[in-house]
């Protein structure tokens, strides 16, 4: 691996493994956990929005998987 691509993999990782667990321990404890939850699987939507930051090609595969997990979060809304 290149030096830059071996500092965004350390930078993934950190973040992948410890932030974001830490962080989602952190709103289970403190916050509603339905909200908490359904916020944490938001994340297919952040991830096109970095995909569209680092200059990638989002293609329409992507675009409906991201759709499809969020029609399935809603899903925990309807009566």
């Amino acid at each position: 691996l290149s030096q830059p691509a071996f500092i965004w993999l350390l930078a993934a990782i950190f973040v992948g493994t410890f932030l974001a667990l830490w962080l989602q321990q952190i709103a289970l404890k403190y916050a509603n956990p339905a909200v908490a939850q359904t916020l944490i699987a938001t994340s297919p939507l952040f991830m096109l929005l970095i995909y569209l930051f680092k200059g990638r090609r989002v293609t329409r595969q992507s675009v409906f998987g991201t759709l499809a997990a969020i029609i399935g979060i809603s899903l925990f809304f309807v009566q």
